[in-house]
């Protein structure tokens, strides 16, 4: 296999100052826009459904507004974003960074966000609340991801409350718009009937610079619940090196709806991380376990909540190009790091990840694939 991702982002204006009316003061005054671009190539001449070469080259753009808050309570944030096509294959299988069209490949822009916001702040403790479009980014049980020319979001209301090291969050959604696309679409059953909404939630507590223990749950209406459990802890050693933990347990569970593919009822992900931190350097190892049961073919762990939407999945396992995430199968990855701020380039770093996959057993053989 052979793939290669690169990505350019700039960051060209930012901060804009507007005098208000006495009626509008902070809503006005205390706004901002922002004006961003962002340079991506893709390519991959094999994924794990077909041979068709993938290759795909978009420019970014992203105006992103935000506004202060009347009466330090009410405030209004907007983003508008578009792709411009640069190059793609001609049998466009698509990085989804493009809109594809019919097997052609196709620029597009739109409203990516636009919502309203609410807060109320102490000296400890927030009630902060959104409705309307907003790119949730690992948020409960779902996320957004921002690896690509234009970021996706969610139609809904959301919130969150804090107090000390404590936050809890929840997000209500019912409809989804994609990162390759301007379309504003329903959830969907893998089987294609229309899911109604998607429910998330998750509770956070977070101590020193680098700890923190997350738990999730999050469900499609009738169709798939899908909880979580994250930790990450950082010991300090001495000359400020340190060693960094993480693990991540994942679960899933089928409901009226489920279909039963790709996995029967239940699957159960598991991913543990150590790494090492010294001198710019970060060096370490992960072990990762899938088990997702099928009578349908080989198992996997399906980490989203239907189509149309984005699962909030953190393991080392969702690999670029591959995904070690079928049923009986164990993956090992060694990665290393350095951070070329060490050496005077700041804003840059460069490293590369090993990841191998084996143990998969299926009608009989056994499959073992290697990144």
């Amino acid at each position: 296999m052979k793939k290669l991702a690169c990505a350019i982002n700039t960051i060209l204006l930012s901060g804009m100052a507007v005098s208000s009316a006495s009626y509008a003061e902070g809503l006005l005054e205390d706004s901002k826009v922002t004006l961003s671009t962002r340079n991506i190539a893709m390519y991959l001449d094999r994924d794990t459904n077909d041979d068709i070469e993938q290759f795909a080259w978009a420019q970014g753009v992203a105006i992103d507004y935000k506004s202060g808050y009347l009466s330090d309570f009410i405030g209004i944030d907007a983003t508008y974003s578009g792709a411009i096509k640069l190059g793609a294959n001609e049998y466009f299988a698509g990085r989804n960074l493009l809109r594809n069209n019919n097997g052609e490949a196709e620029g597009f822009n739109k409203i990516s966000q636009v919502y309203g916001k609410l807060k109320l702040e102490g000296s400890d403790s927030y009630a902060r609340g959104y409705f309307g479009w907003k790119s949730l980014h690992k948020f409960g049980a779902i996320t957004v991801s921002k690896s690509r020319a234009v970021v996706s979001s969610y139609k809904g209301i959301s919130g969150e409350l804090g107090y000390k090291g404590l936050e809890l969050r929840g997000a209500f959604v019912n409809t989804f718009s994609d990162r390759d696309s301007p379309l504003q679409e329903d959830f969907k059953t893998l089987g294609g009937e229309k899911i109604n909404h998607i429910i998330t939630g998750d509770l956070t507590y977070r101590w020193g610079k680098k700890n923190s223990i997350l738990l999730f749950t999050g469900q499609s209406q009738d169709y798939l619940r899908r909880s979580g459990l994250e930790a990450k802890l950082q010991h300090r050693l001495p000359n400020s090196n340190a060693l960094y933990f993480s693990g991540y347990l994942y679960q899933n569970q089928g409901l009226d709806n489920w279909e039963g593919i790709p996995f029967e009822s239940e699957a159960t992900h598991y991913n543990v991380n150590l790494d090492y931190l010294f001198s710019g350097w970060k060096v370490g190892g992960s072990y990762a376990y899938t088990d997702a049961k099928s009578n349908h073919g080989l198992g996997l762990f399906y980490w989203d909540l239907g189509k149309n939407t984005d699962g909030n999945f953190n393991s080392v396992a969702d690999g670029p190009g591959i995904d070690f995430n079928k049923d009986g199968e164990h993956m090992v990855a060694f990665q290393t790091m350095y951070d070329m701020s060490h050496s005077g380039i700041p804003g840059l770093k460069v490293g590369g990840r090993l990841t191998y996959g084996f143990g998969i057993e299926y009608q009989g053989k056994n499959f073992m694939k290697g990144l």
